[in-house]
């Protein structure tokens, strides 16, 4: 029985101007001991699939349909209580804002404290401050910073902090926010290791979130690929790189500097994301997909299994050959810009 199983979920947000549909029919597995990564642009749903595996959605956040099945128990359906009690102990989460995720007034000491003997009252306060300075330890941070407040720290220091408490309960699935946003390239490579290296001596499972498909390529097994709310693609990370199967993702990829290519203007991909509140009908890609054709604005493209394991939401996968040829090409995204152009004019 794999980790976590998360099947046709659907989630809303209520607003003044509407429903917003903000995930529809994500499905996924994660087994233990491996990692997931969530990714797309801004609003595409990635943190708000996570945040609905704790049962942490904002008050106008509903979960509509679908399930959350970790260790064998739904979480859609637990109580507020239960919830409460698988979060840190089973599922925790790294903020991504390190900067606002302590409270200012407490040391670092206390806070860490605090978390574990709320959630596991029988460790004495000794063994906690014991705990707490072995993490250190492994993210990398001096015992004494424990004596520090928040306002003390450097950003990378925050950010390493962050992950020990979240790891401090050897919780069985981590979920990373952005864990290195707003870092330098130099720290974010640190800390990645060190997550990696943290999560196999605890052996827990991890959902990475994030928009920089690199972070995917070092730490992760396997990719989600969202776009407006829903999985465009799903695979093995290998399988992506080498082999994708739809056209946001060849975009993605062009927007990832290339060691081969040093000194080439990135092509990034023109337009926008879909407004999600009565969103319209067809592939939600297909205002920005340089390969539309009119069943794309008709109809949604149902995901499709390509080979074991790799899944496609495209209704040409059998052109995707040609498809990643053409999407090397600069004009071949240029081409999607005039049509944006030309439909603007003719309103």
């Amino acid at each position: 029985m794999p980790l976590l199983e998360v099947n046709n979920l659907g989630i809303d947000y209520i607003t003044e101007k509407g429903t917003l549909e903000a995930v529809r029919d994500v499905s996924f597995t994660l087994e233990k001991g491996k990692n997931l990564g969530l990714v797309g642009e801004s609003g595409c749903g990635k943190t708000t699939v996570a945040k609905s595996l704790m049962k942490l959605l904002p008050s106008n956040g509903v979960i509509s349909e679908g399930e959350i099945i970790f260790k064998g128990q739904d979480v859609v359906e637990m109580t507020k209580e239960e919830v409460r009690q698988i979060r840190w102990n089973d599922i925790s989460m790294i903020a991504q804002s390190a900067m606002n995720a302590m409270d200012p007034v407490y040391k670092i000491k206390d806070q860490i404290i605090e978390a574990i003997k709320t959630h596991q009252p029988q460790v004495s306060k000794t063994e906690a401050i014991e705990r707490a300075a072995k993490l250190f330890e492994l993210v990398g941070l001096e015992r004494k910073r424990l004596e520090s407040y928040p306002h003390q720290l450097s950003g990378g220091m925050k950010q390493r902090t962050i992950i020990a408490m979240a790891l401090a309960l050897s919780p069985a699935l981590v979920i990373a926010d952005e864990p290195t946003t707003a870092l330098d390239v130099v720290v974010q490579d640190r800390i990645l290791h060190q997550i990696i290296k943290l999560q196999q001596e605890i052996n827990s499972s991890m959902v990475f979130i994030t928009h920089d498909i690199s972070v995917v390529a070092e730490t992760c097994d396997q990719i989600i690929v969202m776009y407006g709310g829903r999985i465009a693609e799903i695979g093995s990370t290998r399988d992506f790189f080498k082999d994708t199967h739809h056209p946001y993702g060849l975009g993605l990829q062009n927007a990832f500097p290339s060691i081969k290519e040093i000194g080439e203007r990135l092509i990034s991909i023109p337009g926008s994301p879909p407004n999600l509140i009565n969103p319209k009908p067809g592939c939600r890609f297909a205002p920005r997909c340089p390969f539309v054709e009119d069943i794309c604005y008709a109809e949604m493209p149902d995901l499709i299994e390509i080979k074991p394991g790799h899944y496609s939401a495209c209704h040409f996968t059998d052109k995707i050959d040609q498809f990643r040829k053409e999407a090397k090409l600069r004009e071949t995204w240029e081409r999607v810009k005039e049509r944006q152009i030309k439909k603007q004019l003719t309103r």
